[in-house]
């Protein structure tokens, strides 16, 4: 069966001039530029009809690059990408759209950019409006619209007109909560009809539910490829790592300005008390905090803690409950440590935000600390948690469901 898409030793660098008069001697001349930067390297893959690849990786790793090559919106320096059929792509917010035109226009204008036959794009435009939610506005000019707005256009039009292959770039964390449900939704019955799918995106719960494969790219090469699960337990670890190798913590957004407490240190340890960045489904976990409380500090020193998953879900807060639960180490600061045992969580990345704050009064901007942790499983099973179950046909013997 012939692939949706497939890419062989995908190449792109980009010319770097130090004047327009060096840019135009290139043009004229044929020469090679002085500096080449590279933006990606080396990448081979192929989707099947129906199954999906997930890319990941930091800012500036090459993921858009990878994906603007799929969609035709660049062309390679070498190597080749071969797709089968019509693409939709969403690679940038509003890419696309005239900011002067409706909405509605804007729908017609990217079937005629499609190639498609103005009566098929007709027929598709209301559904194509329903789904963005924007009867109100689709006749208003898009300069006008929210980036919430943009992006719900954006994904409506690229999904509408029933893509053989789709690409979406990162947008679609503009969108809300209900519309990324909505979206993922659409892109899961897209998938079922047959299409193939090439995403990015930095959350990797969305990465290992929607996807079979994926590609971990780190400065333009593949670091990682293969079944999505691994692949997304692999960035993970990294981030965790990178994480720990800059001390171990990271600051939440929020303000800079001096406050009466903070956090002055994190530590993940296992159950042995060993420092870790990576964890098992049902292992111990201890968080070790110290905190300080200036002298002029109202109210009795407490701690907040919370798990995250990488998507933003809240697993899991508590916060201390008498003061009893911190040592006091003197000037104003203390330690506490929480013990997690037996933690439920299915693999992915994760993070532990830690607060100090009054025992009563919610944390101030720009005190919560946080550290990264990622999480592997046994199995293949999917979620934020794993709950004990037992499977059976009815009988006597049923058998333990991990």
């Amino acid at each position: 069966m012939r692939p949706a898409v497939r890419a062989v030793s995908l190449s792109k660098f980009y010319g770097m001039h130090w004047s327009p008069r060096g840019l135009v001697r290139q043009i004229l001349t044929g020469r090679e530029p002085a500096l080449r930067i590279r933006a990606l390297e080396g990448v081979s893959f192929q989707v099947e009809a129906g199954r999906a690849l997930g890319v990941v990786g930091q800012n500036g790793s090459g993921k858009t690059t990878l994906l603007k090559l799929v969609s035709g919106a660049a062309h390679p320096s070498s190597g080749r990408v071969d797709v089968d059929g019509r693409v939709g792509a969403l690679l940038d917010l509003g890419a696309g759209f005239h900011p002067e035109f409706s909405g509605r226009e804007n729908i017609r204008f990217s079937g005629a950019l499609m190639g498609l036959d103005p009566d098929l794009v007709r027929e598709e435009e209301d559904r194509i409006v329903a789904f963005s939610e924007l009867e109100e506005f689709i006749d208003q000019p898009v300069r006008t619209y929210s980036a919430g707005m943009y992006v719900r256009l954006g994904f409506a039009v690229s999904t509408g007109f029933d893509p053989a292959v789709l690409v979406i770039d990162e947008a679609l964390a503009v969108g809300d909560q209900p519309f990324q449900k909505k979206c993922t939704d659409r892109i899961l019955s897209i998938k079922k009809r047959g299409a193939a799918i090439v995403i990015c995106s930095h959350n990797l719960y969305q990465i290992k539910t929607l996807c079979q494969e994926a590609i971990w790219l780190r400065e333009g090469r593949p670091r990682s490829q293969g079944d999505a699960v691994t692949v997304v337990e692999d960035y993970a670890r990294y981030l965790g790592q990178a994480s720990a190798d800059r001390g171990g913590e990271a600051g939440i957004s929020g303000t800079d300005a001096p406050m009466d407490c903070g956090i002055e240190s994190l530590r993940l340890e296992d159950g042995s008390g060993s420092r870790r960045e990576s964890f098992r489904t049902g292992d111990t976990m201890r968080l070790e905090i110290v905190a300080e409380f200036a002298s002029g500090f109202r109210g009795r020193p407490g701690l907040r803690v919370a798990i995250r998953r990488d998507d933003g879900l809240t697993i899991h807060e508590t916060r201390t409950r008498s003061i009893e639960e911190l040592k006091r180490l003197g000037g104003g600061r203390y330690r506490a440590r929480l013990t997690l045992r037996e933690v439920p969580l299915l693999a992915g990345g994760y993070r532990v935000l830690v607060a100090a704050c009054s025992h009563l009064e919610e944390p101030a901007a720009g005190s919560w600390r946080s550290i990264p942790f990622s999480v592997r499983s046994r199995g293949r099973e999917f979620g934020a948690v794993r709950l004990e179950h037992r499977w059976s046909g009815g009988g006597d013997r049923p058998s333990a469901g991990y």
